[in-house]
This record gives structure tokens, sequence and C-alpha cells, in this order.
């Protein structure tokens, strides 16, 4: 999953980006969020479990520019990248790993239940693969 983000502004709770909204309990579920100061964190898991694996940047976006943010999960590791760079790499827990669902619906800029995590300003050329990339298929 890549996005490209230029923030108006950074919550202090967090700004979702986009994620999938799974339908049952056990689901896989991800999502891209920016947290407080510009932190890009990409989110692998099952729908209300234990044992997601969370991948925080080092690396921050700033409001105002635009940054380019992908996730990728190849089934053993969660990686983060921003503007084509390496930005953060963890295991891939058996935890984290759920259901495969029939079908999946996304939520751009706005978390499912939270709110005051909406996301403000713009979004752009989503793109979404049945692969993980590689690290040189990530380019800004």
């Amino acid at each position: 999953m890549a996005i490209w983000v230029r923030p108006e502004s950074l919550q202090a709770q967090g700004n979702h980006l986009v994620g999938t909204i799974p339908a049952r309990v056990g689901d896989n579920l991800w999502h891209l969020t920016l947290l407080e100061r510009g932190h890009p964190r990409f989110t692998v898991s099952q729908l209300q479990e234990e044992g997601g694996v969370d991948v925080d940047s080092s690396v921050a976006v700033r409001a105002g520019g635009w940054a380019h943010v992908a996730g990728v999960s190849d089934g053993r590791r969660v990686k983060l990248f921003v503007n084509g760079a390496p930005a953060g790499d963890r295991p891939l827990t058996p935890r984290a790993i759920g259901r495969r669902p029939a079908s999946t619906r996304l939520r751009l800029g706005n978390a499912t239940v939270y709110a005051q995590w909406a996301y403000s300003g713009e979004l752009d050329d989503l793109r979404l693969w049945r692969r993980a990339l590689g690290p040189d298929e990530i380019v800004a």
C-alpha cells in the first residue's frame, strides 16, 4: 500500500490516512496513520484481537508538505517507507495474521470508530498491491 499525503495540520491523537474495515472478529485489518508530530505508523492486526504489529517511523511528515508513505507486509515482516526510504521494520507475529476476508472495504481519511482521528489535508495516488513490494519498487 502506498499513498501521497499532504497534511494541513497534525492532530494530537493521530491522523487516519487509509485502512480496511473488517466485517468479522478475526479478519485481517491494516491501517496507516500519522501520529502526533507527523510520524507515520503502519498497523497489521486482526479485528478485536491482541497481538497486532505497529511499525512507527522515526522520520516525520511535516504539515503543508507532500510525502510518500508506503506500508508493506510479506507474511513475515511489516515494513514502513517514507519518501522511498526505509523508516521502520518489525517481525509479523502469528497473532497478527487473521482470516483473509472475502471482500474488504477501505476507509480514507477517517478511522472507523475514532472520529477525533480524522485526517485534515490532501491524499493522492493511493495504490494497493496483492503482493509485497520490494524496497527497490517503492519510489517516492
